[in-house]
């Protein structure tokens, strides 16, 4: 059990369709014999209270309060607005997890080494690559509270839209620590470490084949091939892994309405050039990644 210096509660995100994971519901998957929902309650094992916010018929132990976003599926926020109102009301701190995350134990661990008293609203986890993690990072109720009642809705909204605004203490974290499962290839990385843990951040992601890819996402992969049929697409421009990281970089740094609107300016910029190639289309593709990776330096610098 890990310790926060300050009283605390927990809100467990144990949402989504699993679609990249072909329907399979994340937090019921097994890693090192235990679920990923278990890593996350067992993470968060020192809060007041705890509220896990996922399907009604998601296997939360009964000492465990449990709701749903309304509607379902409706994104983080919305999900994050749902747990907060199921918690106890009372001041204090709010420990914000995904139950994706194999070494949420480990992650929870480095939040709690945080100065606090520094902390102006709250305390994340960064990446790497300096990106902020929203879904391991621990924030002040009433900082939580005041960002969702600024927000015209939160269904759809992005976590980036609720607490980029927020000061934030950052806590540089090692891949391995952050490695989520949104994929089968995810899933394999996160088995394959469970027995040897303390070296997961030197391994390097196996790269993934093109059949794995077809595992990954058949219902996607079967609708593109129709869709490139009926309007005419080449399917060799479509880099449909690139594309899905962009837009989750998007939906991610900048908002996720964004996202398919990204898509679509994509499409007209590919469309403007002289040729269009495999090649033209990652480049664009990567540079509109990289425009939303440093949406937040670029405002703030502006």
């Amino acid at each position: 059990m890990t310790q926060l210096p300050r009283a605390w509660d927990a809100v467990v995100l144990a949402g989504g369709r699993g679609t990249r994971l072909g329907g399979v519901r994340k937090p019921e998957l097994q890693v090192a014999g235990r679920t990923l929902l278990d890593h996350a309650l067992d993470a968060v094992d020192g809060a007041r209270s705890t509220v896990v916010v996922g399907p009604a018929d998601l296997p939360v132990p009964a000492a465990i309060g449990h709701t749903q976003e309304e509607p379902a599926f409706g994104g983080p926020v919305a999900a994050l607005a749902a747990g907060l109102a199921e918690l106890p009301e009372r001041d204090g701190w709010v420990l914000l997890l995904a139950a994706d995350l194999p070494r949420a134990e480990e992650a929870v661990a480095a939040l709690a080494g945080a100065d606090f008293e520094a902390a102006t609203h709250g305390v994340c986890l960064r990446d790497p690559d300096g990106r902020w993690q929203w879904l391991a990072g621990v924030y002040r109720r009433s900082a939580l509270e005041s960002a969702l009642g600024a927000l015209p809705t939160v269904r759809d909204a992005s976590l980036r839209r609720l607490l980029g605004p927020l000061r934030l203490q950052g806590i540089s974290a090692h891949p391995g620590m952050l490695l989520d499962v949104d994929t089968k290839a995810d899933l394999e990385v996160a088995r394959s470490a469970e027995h040897d843990l303390a070296d997961s951040e030197e391994r390097p992601r196996p790269r993934r084949t093109e059949q794995q890819m077809n595992q990954d996402l058949p219902p996607i992969q079967e609708w593109v091939r129709h869709a490139c049929t009926e309007l005419g697409v080449d399917p060799e421009l479509v880099d449909l892994r690139a594309l899905l990281d962009m837009t989750r970089d998007v939906a991610h740094h900048v908002d996720r309405p964004a996202a398919p609107v990204t898509a679509y300016l994509v499409g007209l910029a590919v469309a403007s050039r002289a040729s269009a190639s495999p090649e033209t289309v990652r480049d664009v593709v990567s540079r509109a990644g990289d425009l939303a990776r440093n949406w937040e330096k670029e405002r703030r610098d502006d």
